[in-house]
């Protein structure tokens, strides 16, 4: 991630984005569209090689679910699913 845009990869495409600082990509799994979320602190690459010697090569941090515009589609159809309870981390 050394220019002015980062390029993300997904199974289908490529998509291009230039918001260089640390976010969440949140992905609808319905319409595809994708939003960041600032977050908060994180320790960059540089801070968690020197705290335990990992090389982090690269890094992103994603959630899947539904946008608004989604989500509220879906409450109108009757598909309104918990998606929070049981969620667990991708491996």
């Amino acid at each position: 991630m050394n220019g002015l845009i980062k390029m993300l990869t997904f199974r289908e495409d490529n998509r291009y984005e230039a918001n260089l600082s640390f976010h969440i990509n949140l992905i609808c799994t319905s319409c595809g569209r994708i939003q960041d979320l600032e977050a908060g602190t994180h320790l960059s690459p540089k801070e968690v090689r020197e705290k335990i010697g990992f090389e982090v090569m690269t890094y992103r941090m994603e959630y899947h679910g539904l946008c608004s515009e989604c989500k509220a589609k879906a409450d109108q159809k009757g598909e309104n699913k918990d998606l929070s309870s049981g969620l667990s981390p991708r491996r």
